[in-house]
């Protein structure tokens, strides 16, 4: 089982309490970028390079590591550069080093001796040799951090690949398929996913919490059909306003957040709600910090995701995929569209509903229910394609879209009079104090 679900250290919180500023060392302190190869630099493959400097600056000298290492880039060079063979090969490469920097984090012996920039020139030059020409470098440095464990590295999509979630190594962040997809279904074939702490991250809401970005090599394209992925994180949960989630921005697309709570990935994916679990006795400043931010009697941290919709995790350095946790205060619902005028039992006009947060970020996968106000309806009946009736009473529900809107078609009122409709959600966490409501502008069905 991998780290994010069985984590000596359960997982970081992504904030701190609501009173804490974004100042807060929510996540790792991003490493000074020493690059030994400047990203966007094309890279050529040069076995010899990679064998006899790249890897004994990254690997200690005389390690059953090093050995191992320069035996699969014998390997590599045989099948030859860019081959399926050598590709293959790569991705061993890559696994031992997710395996050695695990152990580091973790406190176990480790045969890393260099850098993150070591590390991060040492698989540049192992993805030259198992990409096709020109391969251009990309910045690991931080995804390689064996001190605060901040980043990920993983493969996945293989069908012999570890197939649970892909999580940082401080167990503060994952990624993952819906439950109804697979890495495989989803990549298509194996990819190096990889995630590092972000300095910045622009957002219409307010960051109280940690920043990310998830990304792939070589580049995954998200088709819908196979499943949206997930980005999860661990968010504070203040006792009176737990509003604190995850907002994604990808560039050409539009930012999105999604509630908390999500049970599935709760109990499998993070372990957010084994926060009390911390080791108390780590020295790590991460789980210092987490120790002053939270008061061991309060509620544990929640979990709270992003949905990845259209697009891609990146792999190139202007496609890249970040995601934060905001306040994102109330969810608001608008009637962006409003019901006017119609007649007995016939289609009202399409009614378009929105949920956004307050800095009009959408909210999407949200359900949102419309019904016949109570204060305007004398045993009227709503009824339509997406309604379900019990009694006289008729609510409609759909689930909003990457805009954070749902549209209500063919809603038919029986009953002639002056009518409002009520919007509400229905995903919101227990006793949430955002709980959202909307209310139309009246209109009339005629005979």
């Amino acid at each position: 089982m991998r780290r994010g679900m069985q984590i000596v250290a359960a997982v970081l919180v992504a904030g701190a309490v609501a009173a804490c500023s974004d100042e807060s060392p929510t996540v790792p302190q991003l490493l000074e970028p020493q690059f030994v190869i400047a990203p966007g630099t094309a890279v050529a493959c040069d076995f010899k390079d990679l064998r006899t400097k790249a890897a004994t600056a990254y690997f200690k000298n005389g390690s059953t590591t090093l050995r191992a290492v320069k035996s699969l880039i014998q390997d590599m060079e045989s099948a030859g550069a860019g081959s399926a063979g050598a590709r293959a090969i790569g991705f061993q490469v890559f696994e031992i080093i997710e395996g050695q920097i695990e152990a580091k984090v973790a406190g176990s012996p480790s045969h890393i001796d260099g850098g993150a920039a070591n590390g991060s020139d040492f698989m540049n030059k192992t993805l030259a040799c198992m990409e096709p020409p020109p391969f251009k470098a990309v910045d690991f440095t931080a995804a390689l951090d064996d001190v605060g464990g901040g980043g990920a590295l993983c493969v996945r999509g293989g069908p012999n690949d570890d197939t649970s979630a892909c999580v940082t190594f401080n167990g503060f962040s994952g990624l993952s398929p819906n439950a109804n997809s697979s890495f495989t279904s989803w990549f298509g074939g194996r990819r190096l996913v990889y995630a590092a702490p972000l300095s910045i991250f622009t957002s219409n809401e307010v960051i109280v919490g940690g920043r990310y970005e998830w990304s792939t090599v070589p580049h995954a394209a998200l088709d819908n059909t196979n499943g949206k992925g997930v980005v999860g994180m661990c968010v504070p949960n203040p006792v009176n306003a737990p509003v604190n989630r995850v907002q994604h921005r990808e560039q050409g697309f539009t930012p999105t957040i999604l509630l908390l709570a999500d049970a599935f990935f709760l109990d499998s994916f993070l372990p957010c709600d084994n926060f009390a679990a911390l080791d108390r006795g780590s020295t790590s400043p991460l789980f210092e910090f987490a120790r002053n931010a939270f008061d061991w009697a309060s509620p544990p941290p929640l979990y709270a995701s992003a949905l990845r919709v259209g697009g891609g995790t990146g792999g190139s350095l202007g496609d890249l995929s970040k995601f934060a946790v905001v306040n994102a205060q109330a969810v608001n619902l608008a009637f962006t569209t409003q019901p006017v005028d119609g007649f007995l039992n016939q289609p009202l006009n399409d009614i378009v509903v929105r949920a956004f947060g307050n800095g009009n970020t959408p909210f999407i996968d949200l359900s949102v229910t419309v019904q016949i106000n109570v204060n305007n309806s004398i045993n009227a009946t709503l009824s339509g394609p997406s309604c379900t009736v019990v009694g006289q009473v008729g609510t409609c529900t759909l689930i909003t879209d990457v805009n954070g809107e749902v549209t209500f078609t063919g809603l038919a009122i029986d009953k002639t009079g002056g009518y409002r409709l009520l919007a509400t959600t229905t995903d919101l966490p227990l006793s949430s104090p955002d709980a959202a409501q909307a209310v139309s502008n009246g209109f009339n069905i005629h005979p």
